[in-house]
């Protein structure tokens, strides 16, 4: 499978800001599954994500009522010293990260990111609908007279193009704009197979129907009530046929 052995940790600022820390760590899919190590590696990289030594995890700890002195803390994120229950919710809670990112086995591990990531597309999907939507609120709020206006004002085509112009001015999201500098704007593919097979799908499953007419809408939805009157109807006759039989006497 490819690996792109990039991921943007983000900037924290601050000793003791406390932000969650909840990037998809690549290490924790790649060692022999051991939990000290994989929990040590989370512990880690949550650790180095703030800069604060472990000394200052120490301190931290020892306010919430866990002693281990920096060089627990340090066997600990190799691996070598088990990790009590107790210590072990302290440290996520005061490092941000979810016990539940530590996966006890590789396949495990890839189940838990399945799941996330449905529920990232299901939120891409949601985010692009209300972008959608909300150009709908857009031209209820405004008259005719106003979006007539500001189309000669603009040099603008027609309506349409007063919506759509909005976009192209959108300067952070063209190609020279500053979410295309940074790379925020893109989401790179490493090689054509599987990377690009991959995200090719993702944008495909986000976007797949998304636009239907009053029409399509009418029938989907009257196909949805047929469905539940047969469903129904079935559920009625077993319970019929149900009571019948327990009238029926013993012999």
């Amino acid at each position: 499978m490819w690996k792109s052995h990039r991921y943007h940790l983000g900037t924290v600022s601050g000793a003791n800001q406390a932000v969650p820390c909840d990037f998809v760590s690549e290490n924790l899919g790649e060692h022999s599954g051991s939990i000290n190590a994989q929990f040590g590696d989370r512990m880690r990289e949550c650790r180095e994500l703030r800069s604060w030594s472990q000394r200052q995890v120490a301190d931290l700890l020892q306010a919430v009522g866990i002693k281990l002195d920096p060089s627990a803390i340090t066997r600990i994120e190799r691996g070598t010293r088990d990790v009590k229950l107790s210590e072990a919710i302290a440290i996520a809670d005061v490092l941000g990260f979810d016990l539940d990112s530590i996966a006890y086995s590789p396949e495990e591990r890839f189940r838990m990111n399945e799941w996330a990531l449905r529920q990232i597309v299901i939120k891409a999907r949601r985010g692009l609908l209300d972008a959608i939507r909300f150009t709908d609120r857009m031209a209820n709020r405004t008259d005719l007279e106003t979006e007539e206006g500001l189309v000669e004002k603009r040099g603008l085509p027609d309506i349409a193009a007063l919506y759509t112009d909005i976009l192209d001015r959108t300067t952070a999201l063209k190609r020279g704009g500053h979410m295309g500098v940074d790379g925020d704007n893109f989401a790179l593919y490493y090689n054509d197979d599987p990377d690009l097979k991959v995200k090719e799908r993702i944008v495909e499953v986000v976007t797949r129907g998304i636009l239907i007419s009053e029409r399509e809408l009418d029938e989907i939805q009257t196909e949805k009530s047929i469905q539940q009157i047969k469903q129904l109807n079935v559920a009625e006759e077993v319970r019929a046929q149900l009571e019948v039989k327990s009238d029926v006497p013993e012999a």
